[in-house]
């Protein structure tokens, strides 16, 4: 069975050592699990003070079987630059935000207008819910994106899709009735927690169409990750959706 991992990551993570940071580990790890595509983004985009940089360091070490999302902060007023080079340079597939590090709010024009450009451009936005479970983070101290400015954003800009990473299950309990609404609002497997029938719970809240396979590896553990879709009691049609069809659909793959 093919699998596509919309949500793998690349760099260092500055708060705690994490295993396979190298693009030679990650390639590896993703084999070892029979990953066929992946989608990378750069953890230290978020940290530079310049994002781009960070996704230079992935351009050039970006492996075969994976396309480019790029980091994007609207709250810098050098972005549509940004994204413009990334478009002409990059193997690009979407563009991800972390409002909660970039200390940006959803609301902010910037970000209407990052999504009015995407629209033209025709490109998925990825939206990092959170990373870390909060109560993990010491240094600095995000929070996760509050799910009422998810649903003002989602309402105030029906254009492209959105994909939700690392959203744990009562945001998105909380939020599938702006899913039905919206019908372009997308989430990765990545913030769910196990619990009886998980997957088939939520295909009931979002639809099958709606649930992408994603890891957050290296920071989360891949194989629990695919054994939330492969231990549950999903039918094989599901299972071939989430793990790829989806993603194939929606980064046209």
């Amino acid at each position: 069975m093919r699998i596509i991992d919309v949500n793998c990551l690349y760099g260092h993570w500055p708060f705690r050592h994490v295993p396979g940071e190298s693009i030679a580990e990650t390639t590896t790890a993703a084999a070892s699990h029979g990953i066929d595509v992946m989608l990378l983004s750069s953890l230290n985009a978020i940290f530079y003070r310049d994002c781009y940089e960070g996704d230079e360091e992935l351009h050039n070490v970006l492996p075969q079987n994976a396309y480019h999302i790029m980091t994007i902060d609207p709250s810098v007023p050098t972005f549509e630059d940004d994204l413009k080079c990334g478009l002409s340079q990059f193997r690009l597939k979407g563009v991800k935000i972390f409002p909660t590090y970039h200390n940006f709010d959803l609301k902010d024009s910037s970000v209407t207008r990052l999504i009015d450009i995407l629209t033209e451009m025709d490109i998925p936005l990825m939206l990092a819910m959170q990373i870390e479970d909060p109560r993990l983070c010491h240094m600095c101290f995000p929070s996760s994106v509050p799910v009422h400015s998810v649903e003002s954003m989602v309402q105030n800009n029906k254009k492209i899709p959105i994909v939700l990473l690392n959203c744990i299950n009562p945001m998105l309990n909380e939020l599938s009735n702006i899913a039905a609404q919206y019908g372009n609002l997308y989430f990765d497997t990545s913030g769910l927690r196990y619990d009886l029938e998980t997957i088939n719970k939520m295909v009931k809240k979002w639809s099958s169409e709606r649930i992408l396979y994603g890891s957050q590896a290296p920071l989360y553990c891949r194989k629990s990750t695919l054994n939330l879709v492969f231990k549950d009691n999903v039918p094989e049609d599901i299972q071939h959706r989430i793990l790829y069809k989806n993603a194939e659909e929606l980064f046209s793959i």
